[in-house]
């Protein structure tokens, strides 16, 4: 049905405009239960030149809304829809479901209404709620809940946030025990500029400091990577130290059975956290934390948030705004509205989508997959003479695939190693995508190591 200018109307005097965007996306996009893209008529012929004629100057009176909305679905996204999209296998969000859409368009309009405000005391416990559903559907300790006693969780903006509030909360409870615990009259200040950090392959003491934290990682964001924590362990309690679990992406896989062996020893560790959107919600921008030991958290959290805030150098780890429930409000919405049951099949299917993709490029003999792969990310290297030459052929391969505009990666570091870095997400896994994108891969491969050639044989001459 055709949105009439009544109907803008009568939603203006509601304060509900944002109702009538999830109405123009809805006629716009497929089937709710799946992926996305903006459809258009293909009669309907929009070049760049008419954005240009249309807006050779800035409108004196006010636009109507329907106007808006016209230009939107008649110029912009036909536009949009002419430019062929790269394959983004670059860790993008890629098209998001209709589930997505409707999430994120329901809470930006309720926030920006003041719909939703700090003040309503039911909004954390709904926060709490969410904290504990996914906890219980990654089979995580009841310790961890905050039904567990002195257990529980946040749902924070992003993996450094929550590593920067477990490493604040370790640094708390470090303070609290030495404070308590030695005769020696010692000042906080002091106590504190000799504490320090460790990530799991550094854990090398030296004395006169104070060991404080370690991280261990269960799949991580930047190689899919994971530590043995059961060492880790070993260590944590010799030492006296913070144990935190970064499970950026392996802690979503924790909701299917089948990885459950993943679990061994998660109930000894403090905190452990896991980002929601990499993998299994696209829709709330959260990451979740749990630890055994809430009250803790609880002052770290606030330590970590006055750190980042007041340091320069830190706004792209915390933003200073004040606290908002609606990540937590998102959650809860993708998660009633998804199920776990779809949102296993989820996982299951991306998974699988990039199992073909590597089957592919493991019969390349030109490539060499090196990460595990029990997660959606896959991290490759172009083989050469040694690391050296490897790591200058893999960077050239990278800044080519980027540079043709037809497929969009990563690169990345690891231990003197360089790699390139694909992530498969719920927008692009389905068999055609990935066998369109192997198919531009390997053409791109192909040519990459023709002008090599052409350009070994002119050097030679």
């Amino acid at each position: 049905m055709p949105i009439s200018i009544d109907l803008l109307c009568r939603l203006r005097q509601h304060n509900a405009l944002h109702f009538l965007f999830i109405r123009v996306v809805r006629q716009h996009l497929g089937s709710p239960a799946g992926v996305g893209t903006f459809k258009h008529s293909a009669t309907l012929k929009v070049v760049t030149g008419d954005v240009h004629n249309k807006y050779s100057r800035w409108n004196d009176k006010p636009a109507k809304e329907g106007d808006i909305l016209a230009d939107i679905i008649d110029l912009l996204i036909p536009l949009a829809a002419n430019n062929k999209r790269p394959f983004l296998l670059d860790f993008s969000p890629g098209e998001q479901a209709y589930v997505d859409v409707v999430i994120n368009a329901l809470c930006t309009g309720l926030e920006a209404l003041g719909a939703l405000r700090q003040e309503y005391s039911d909004l954390p416990y709904l926060e709490m709620k969410v904290v504990d559903w996914l906890g219980s559907a990654m089979a995580l300790p009841a310790s961890f809940t905050h039904n567990g006693g002195t257990g529980g969780g946040y749902v924070l903006r992003s993996t450094k946030e929550a590593f920067t509030t477990a490493m604040a909360a370790a640094q708390q409870l470090k303070l609290q025990r030495i404070k308590s615990g030695t005769s020696v009259s010692k000042s906080e200040k002091h106590i504190i500029k000799r504490m320090v950090v460790y990530a799991s392959s550094q854990l090398d003491f030296d004395s006169g400091f104070y060991p404080v934290f370690v991280q261990a990682l269960m799949g991580a964001s930047s190689t899919g990577s994971y530590d043995d924590i059961s060492s880790l362990l070993r260590v944590a309690y010799r030492y006296g130290l913070w144990l935190h679990v970064d499970a950026s992406l392996g802690g979503n896989l924790l909701i299917c059975n089948e990885n459950c062996d993943m679990l061994r020893d998660i109930e000894k560790v403090h905190s452990i956290s896991v980002d929601t959107h990499a993998f299994l919600m696209n829709a709330p921008q959260a990451t979740f934390i749990w630890t055994r030991n809430l009250a803790v958290l609880e002052r770290g959290r606030l330590v970590a948030e006055q750190s980042l805030n007041h340091n320069p150098g830190a706004s792209d780890l915390y933003e200073p705004r004040p606290r908002t429930p609606l990540p937590a409000l998102k959650a809860y919405m993708a998660m009633r509205l998804n199920g776990m049951n779809s949102s296993q099949k989820r996982i299951r299917h991306v998974y699988a989508m990039t199992k073909r993709l590597r089957e592919f490029m493991s019969k390349d003999a030109r490539l060499e997959i090196i990460n595990n792969d029990r997660l959606n990310v896959i991290c490759f290297r172009v083989k050469g003479t040694d690391i050296a030459d490897s790591n200058v052929l893999t960077y050239r391969l990278c800044a080519f695939f980027n540079k043709s505009g037809r497929i969009l990666v990563t690169h990345w570091m690891a231990h003197g190693m360089g790699m390139i870095r694909m992530c498969i997400n719920h927008g692009n896994a389905n068999e055609k995508v990935i066998d369109e994108a192997w198919n531009v891969m390997k053409t791109l491969v192909d040519q990459f190591t023709g002008y090599l050639l052409r350009s070994y044989k002119c050097f030679s001459t």
